[in-house]
């Protein structure tokens, strides 16, 4: 892609995955022989309106980005099997809408994302349900880089710096 925004290595370490703002596009990389493997595009009925990836994070069943749109941000999904990129309107309980520059960081043992948006809210992705299982919007806001891990079952640990 012509503007890389992101990235991140699939739980098992074989890809690596970019996001590319300006192309539309997800760059898969092999990182078994180090080749560029394709170039996943939105679809169109996603792009209708504009959708620019610009964070990518990976649980052990997801991959997860933000992108942002003329409508606002929202959560996407890539289906690494079939190459399918989709965009669910409710993630659980909760619309599809984050900040459109909202940060992903997934967990390092596979089970979650945490959602970080500069205006100060913060959401835990679970894999296993796949849906967010937290939620909040304590901060006055947030920036720079975001990390995520968790330590026991439904306790979270988030860092920003």
């Amino acid at each position: 892609g012509n503007t890389p925004t992101a990235m991140a290595m699939t739980q098992d370490g074989t890809s690596l995955l970019v996001a590319n703002s300006q192309s539309e596009t997800i760059t898969w990389i092999d990182l078994n022989v180090f080749i560029n493997r394709s170039q996943l595009f939105f679809p169109w009925r996603i792009l209708g309106s504009g959708h620019y990836p610009r964070s990518i994070a990976t649980d052990s069943p997801n991959i997860m980005m933000s992108a942002e749109s003329v409508a606002g941000g929202v959560l996407a999904f890539l289906d690494m099997r079939s190459r399918i990129i989709s965009v669910p309107d409710t993630l659980g309980i909760f619309d599809n809408n984050v900040d459109d520059g909202a940060g992903l960081a997934g967990t390092p043992d596979g089970r979650g994302i945490l959602i970080a948006e500069p205006g100060g809210g913060s959401s835990v992705f679970e894999a296993q349900t796949s849906r967010i299982i937290l939620s909040c919007n304590d901060l006055p806001g947030l920036s720079g880089a975001v990390g995520a891990g968790f330590s026991e079952p439904r306790q979270v640990e988030i860092q920003f710096e």
